[in-house]
C-alpha cells in the first residue's frame, strides 16, 4: 500500500508540472516539425541532461541502482514507430493524454482507457505471443559494475553508454549532459503561447520529480526506475477488472498504477487552481474515432517497445540507454509521419519564422 501511495504522490507532482507547463512530447515533436517551436523539447532535453547527472549522484551514494532497459531491436523500432503515429491521433503522448484527463477532456479519457487496454493485450492478452517472440531478440549486458547498476540474478539490464565501455560511468554521463547543455543554450528559444513557466524551469521541475520518483520507488517499492506511464495503466486496469470479477488473488494497485492516478489528480488540481478545468466534448464524433485508433496504436507500440515517451525518452534517455535512444528516434519518426499526413508539410508560413 505504501508503494501505491508514494506513486500517487510522485504522479501528482508530475501531473501538476505537465499541466502547469503544458508539457506533451507529442505536441513538442509535432511543433518542432511544423513550426520549429522548440520550447517544450528544450525543456525535455534539459530534464534528460540534468536527470542523467542526478541519477548518477543517487547511484554514487547507493540510493538507487541504474537499470537501463534491455535492447529489443524489433520492439523499439516497430513499437516505437507505432507509438509515434498513435500519439498524434490520440492527441497526446502517454503523459500528455493522461494529464489531459485531469483537465476534463473526454476524448483523452477514451484514448487513455484504450491505450491501457491495448498495452495490456500486448503483454498478457491475445497479442502476447507476438510480444514473446519479440522478447527473444533482446540484447542484455552482463558483468556490470554492481556499484552503479542492478546486478541481481535474472534482471535483464540493457546496453547503455555507461555500461558498454570499461570506464567509470561518470565519464560518458558528463560528456552526454554537457553536449546537451551546450546545444540548448546555444540555440535560441522560440516563444510559446499559453505557457507561463520558463522552459528551463519546466526542465528543472521534471528533473526533480523524476529523481524523487526513482529514489522512492527504489527504496519502498523494489522498483528500480523513474517516471513511466504504460505499466501504470496496465496495473490499474488489472486491479479494476480483477476486483469486479471477485478473483481471490486479485492484483492490487502498485507504485506504477499510483503514478497514473497521481498524474490525473495533479493535473486536475493544477487545472482547478488555474480555472482551466472544463468538461470538453468534441463537436465531431470522428475525434473519438481518432482517440480509439490512436490509443490502440500507441498502447500496443509502447508495450512492444518496452516504454512510452515518458519511460523511454524522459527516463530511459537519462540512463543513457541505447534502447531508449532508438525508441525515441522512432517515436519522432512516427510522430512526424502522422503529423505530415494530418497537417501537411512544413512549408510556407510554417517555416517563415
Amino acid at each position: 500500500m505504501i508503494g501505491a501511495l508514494l506513486g500517487i504522490l510522485c504522479g501528482a507532482l508530475f501531473g501538476f508540472v505537465l499541466q502547469r507547463g503544458r508539457v506533451c512530447f507529442s505536441s513538442a515533436f509535432s511543433d518542432l516539425y511544423l513550426s520549429k517551436d522548440n520550447y517544450i523539447i528544450k525543456a525535455g532535453l534539459l530534464a534528460i541532461a540534468l536527470t542523467a547527472i542526478g541519477f548518477m549522484l543517487l547511484a554514487q551514494f547507493g540510493l538507487i541502482k541504474l537499470a537501463p532497459s534491455a535492447l529489443n531491436w524489433g520492439g523499439v523500432s516497430v513499437g516505437g514507430y507505432l507509438f509515434g503515429v498513435g500519439m498524434v491521433l490520440a492527441g497526446g503522448c502517454a503523459g500528455g493524454m493522461t494529464s489531459r484527463i485531469g483537465e476534463g477532456s473526454t476524448t483523452h479519457i477514451v484514448a487513455g482507457l484504450v491505450y491501457g487496454l491495448s498495452a495490456w493485450s500486448a503483454s498478457s492478452g491475445v497479442l502476447k505471443p507476438l510480444k514473446s517472440w519479440a522478447n527473444g531478440m533482446k540484447v542484455i549486458v552482463r558483468n556490470v559494475d554492481p556499484k552503479y547498476f542492478v546486478s541481481d540474478e535474472g534482471t535483464a539490464i540493457g546496453p547503455s553508454l555507461s555500461n558498454m565501455f570499461n570506464i567509470n560511468p561518470w565519464i560518458p554521463t558528463l560528456v552526454f549532459a554537457i553536449i546537451i547543455l551546450v546545444c540548448l543554450f546555444a540555440v535560441k528559444t522560440t516563444k510559446r503561447d499559453g505557457v507561463n513557466l520558463k522552459w528551463w524551469v519546466i526542465g528543472v521541475a521534471l528533473t526533480a520529480v523524476n529523481m524523487l520518483t526513482y529514489f522512492l520507488s527504489a527504496q519502498f517499492a523494489q522498483r528500480q526506475y523513474g517516471l513511466g506511464i504504460t505499466a501504470g495503466w496496465i496495473n490499474i486496469l488489472k486491479t479494476w477488472t480483477s476486483a469486479d470479477s471477485g478473483a481471490e488473488a486479485a492484483p492490487t494497485l502498485n507504485f506504477a498504477g499510483g503514478i497514473v492516478i497521481g498524474v490525473i489528480s495533479g493535473a486536475f488540481i493544477s487545472a482547478m487552481i488555474r480555472k482551466e478545468f472544463k468538461w470538453r466534448v468534441p463537436k465531431s464524433g470522428k475525434d473519438y474515432a481518432y482517440a480509439v485508433i490512436g490509443g490502440m496504436l500507441a498502447g500496443f507500440g509502447a508495450n512492444f517497445a518496452g516504454g512510452c515517451s515518458i519511460g523511454h525518452f524522459l527516463t530511459g534517455s537519462s540512463l543513457l540507454s541505447l534502447s531508449s535512444f532508438i525508441a525515441s528516434l522512432f517515436f519522432l519518426l512516427g510522430n512526424w509521419t502522422m503529423t505530415r499526413i494530418i497537417y501537411g508539410s512544413p512549408v510556407g508560413d510554417h517555416w517563415s519564422n
